[in-house]
């Protein structure tokens, strides 16, 4: 293994024309140098300090920290110095007698998504590139980072506690950790923050974890360690809080100023690193995950059953997803029994057809759906014989109005991570006027797609139907569907030979028909090649008492109808 040059301090290689002085020159990174002094126990000029103390709230630290905290404005230069120290860490780090052979200690760079962090590489990779000294530990570079020949690699890394296990690290960068999202984890900053502790161990002393961020909603790791550290003289942790004017005084007063006209409590985080106080959750975990039924991912259409269910339509070309959740009610409840997620890439005509084949195994020719299905989309459910029914509700409406029926528990979920991590990470945000918007954030790549036609499914199921809009319904099955081979909704229901409706408010059951007997039968629906009929309790028990064919059909029917009445 190459021996590892030797080099100044981090400051002063700053400042070194042969080092990072061309890309750090000038007085606009003075600031900056200012924080790394005292993040890495440099000595300081006084007045240095002083600044020091105005965006730390503390005096700086008698020795280099383990952990440093960025919340600032954007373009305030966050980027450009964890990149700088990420390069620094990896050319200086000798690795005699701190690790065993073979084993090469790792720089991460995680963010949101995996191009966040490849930013964050381009510099390190244009450090290593423009810097002779630095070009010269470069063993040999891939798609996804670099190896050098002291031992280190720095890799691009997932924001997935499972892939941080196991290596040694020398630094950890989380990048824009205010914006983190996950749909496979309901914490996904804090549970890697705790899973790349062990393996900062190997290397304490030198190794180290920064977080950048611009600041963000009042939760998640990175508030929670401001509102621990910040203002407090820890001797590993160092929270950093500052405007982008602090850091960057090149940056124009005017421009943030028209953000701030323009949207004041957006400008207010993105500008001046203030928390917002008009974003808070949606809804918390724990009431999602009372309402779920562990271990049911889907369940099947059963006979005379009403089935609903709701459609968000894509593009296919973009990040969002096609999706469609079934459900029915059951008493006052509402149950979740089928979603589908068509993930992009994808064919819209493809994706139509999927889910126009699960809504038919259902039994179901309309479904609700936002106004985005409109045109192209719309048509190819048609040509399925889908009919979407565009809601009048917008997106905040919608979960405005689904909430309720999860946090009293009248609803039953499937088992799906990404469905409880999408409600989890919604947030409620006010609005002039009074009003609010409950959506998804809109960075670090969010999505709410699945858990968009759920809440949908859940308003439409929640919402009651009053028997004019039932009648109204039947007639026009009658009219436009008769294909279906029924017209039953709700309360409304045909009533065989002598009348051809009957309204009535007792309890229909399903009765399996003998074969021999479908052909010409009234009423009849059918769950694959099995036929049934909906009568009341009375009519199915004269049925049974009287017909020995249908009872050996329907003999758990026959125990509970027979036993009520001897």
């Amino acid at each position: 293994m190459k021996q590892t040059p030797a080099f100044p301090d981090l400051v002063t290689a700053m400042s070194d024309a042969r080092l990072f002085g061309p890309m750090f020159a000038g007085p606009s990174w003075d600031n900056w140098r200012a924080v790394l002094r005292g993040a890495f126990a440099l000595p300081m000029s006084p007045s240095e300090i002083e600044f020091f103390r105005s965006i730390a709230g503390r005096e700086p630290p008698g020795k280099r920290v383990k952990e440093l905290d960025v919340v600032a404005g954007r373009r305030s230069g966050k980027d450009s110095v964890a990149s700088a120290i990420a390069a620094y860490l990896a050319v200086t780090f000798k690795p005699s007698g701190k690790v065993r052979p073979g084993e090469r200690p790792l720089v991460m760079l995680l963010s949101a998504d995996r191009s966040g962090a490849r930013a964050l590489l381009g510099y390190i990779k244009g450090y290593f590139a423009e810097i002779a000294p630095f070009k010269a530990m470069v063993a040999r570079e891939t798609l996804d980072g670099l190896e050098l020949v002291n031992g280190v690699d720095i890799v691009v890394s997932t924001t997935d506690y499972r892939t941080t296990r196991g290596r040694t690290v020398l630094l950890a960068i989380f990048n824009e950790t205010a914006f983190w999202p996950s749909e496979t984890a309901s914490s996904p900053d804090v549970e890697i923050f705790r899973a790349v502790q062990p393996s900062l161990a190997t290397l304490d002393g030198e190794s180290m974890v920064i977080m950048i961020s611009s600041a963000y909603k009042r939760s998640g790791l990175l508030y929670d360690r401001w509102k621990r550290f910040h203002g407090t003289d820890d001797a590993n942790t160092l929270v950093i809080h500052a405007k982008t004017a602090d850091l960057n005084p090149t940056i124009s007063q005017a421009t943030i100023e028209a953000a701030l006209a323009d949207d004041a409590e957006s400008a207010k985080a993105e500008w001046l690193s203030l928390w917002r106080d008009d974003l808070s959750g949606y809804i918390t975990r724990p009431e999602i995950e009372a309402c779920i039924d562990r271990g049911i991912t889907s369940r099947q259409p059963r006979p005379g059953v009403q089935y609903t269910a709701w459609v968000d339509a894509s593009s296919g070309s973009g990040k969002d997803s096609m999706c469609c959740a079934i459900g029915h009610v059951e008493g006052d409840v509402s149950v979740i029994d089928h979603i589908i997620e068509v993930v992009p890439p994808f064919s819209p005509p493809d994706a139509v057809t999927l889910i126009a084949s699960c809504l038919r195994n259902f039994a179901i020719s309309r479904a609700g759906a936002d106004r985005w299905a409109l045109g192209f989309t719309a048509s190819e459910f048609e040509r399925h014989r889908i009919t979407l029914d565009y809601s009048s509700k917008v997106r905040s409406d919608i979960y405005r109005e689904a909430r309720p029926v999860i946090a009293s528990r009248r609803a039953r979920l499937l088992d799906s991570e990404r469905m409880i991590n999408q409600f989890c990470n919604l947030e409620r945000r006010a609005i002039a006027g009074g009003g609010e918007k409950i959506d998804h954030p809109q960075r670090g790549g969010h999505h709410d797609d699945v858990c968009l036609v759920v809440a949908g499914c859940l308003v439409a199921l929640a919402t009651p139907v009053t028997g004019a809009e039932a009648f109204l319904e039947v007639m026009r099955r009658r009219i436009e569907e008769p294909w279906r081979g029924n017209c039953d909704l709700d309360d409304i229901r045909a009533a065989g030979d002598s009348f051809s409706w009957r309204f009535s408010s007792e309890p229909l059951v399903d009765i399996w028909v003998p074969a021999p007997l479908v052909q010409g039968m009234a009423g009849t629906r059918f769950v694959g090649d099995r036929a049934f009929i909906q009568k009341t309790r009375g009519e199915a028990r004269q049925i049974l008492l009287s017909q020995l064919a249908w009872r050996a059909l329907n003999e758990e029917l026959a125990t509970e109808l027979l036993g009520e009445k001897a």
